[in-house]
């Protein structure tokens, strides 16, 4: 074997190693929440605002296209279409 060779099988073997490592199956400790947590920080909550105003056009087409034209508070630049 050439010294080529070698070196292109010893690089072949270590990048397979460190691909079969970094797709290990640790497991990863889940943060404990409970619902009273929850219930005291409003940014966890899944509600939809009231009202918004879009910067681009697109976006409020989709929400027409959808039937939550109701909030669409405004929408910047309409004019110019």
């Amino acid at each position: 074997m050439s010294v080529f060779n070698k070196i292109t099988f010893t690089c072949l073997i270590s990048v397979l190693l460190i691909l079969t490592v970094a797709c290990g199956s640790a497991k990863i400790p889940a943060t404990a929440t409970n619902e009273s947590e929850k219930q005291d920080n409003p940014s966890t909550e899944a509600s939809k605002p009231k009202r918004i105003v879009i910067t681009y056009f697109p976006y409020a087409e989709h929400l027409f296209a959808i039937g939550e034209q109701d909030a669409v508070a405004g929408v910047v630049g309409l004019s110019s279409l």
